[in-house]
């Protein structure tokens, strides 16, 4: 399974706010989702904790203990480019990844769409 498909897999998860959900219910959901989710609930707080220093991404957290985590569709620009512009969103989403250092070389120069792919 590759991170980013993970990391939007558990962004999709997290509830619009005001609702919240803890990293425990995120892990559970998460491993819900079949073999190819299988991690660690520290690995979903990693993810977490990238995915709220993204500037594409509107990731919060609240102070509670145990925190709650949600998004901020008012602010968050990676779901409205989705559904208006999926080979951007893509291509945003891995070159945050990519920034990061949380992709492998390979997949940093892997094409948005198969059309890309065909102008080779």
């Amino acid at each position: 399974m590759q991170q980013l498909d993970r990391i939007v897999e558990l962004y999709l998860l997290l509830p619009a706010y005001p609702r919240k959900s803890t990293v425990t219910d995120l892990h559970q959901r998460l491993l819900s989702r079949g073999p190819d989710f299988t991690v660690c609930r520290r690995t979903v707080e990693r993810d977490l904790a990238f995915m709220m220093g993204s500037r594409h991404l509107a990731v919060e957290t609240d102070e509670a203990k145990p925190a709650g985590w949600y998004r901020d569709p008012q602010r968050s620009m990676f779901i409205k480019q989705l559904f208006v512009n999926t080979p951007q969103a893509i291509k945003v989403s891995q070159r945050t990844l990519a920034d990061a250092g949380c992709l492998p070389t390979a997949a940093r120069r892997t094409p948005a769409t198969a059309e890309h792919a065909s102008l080779r």
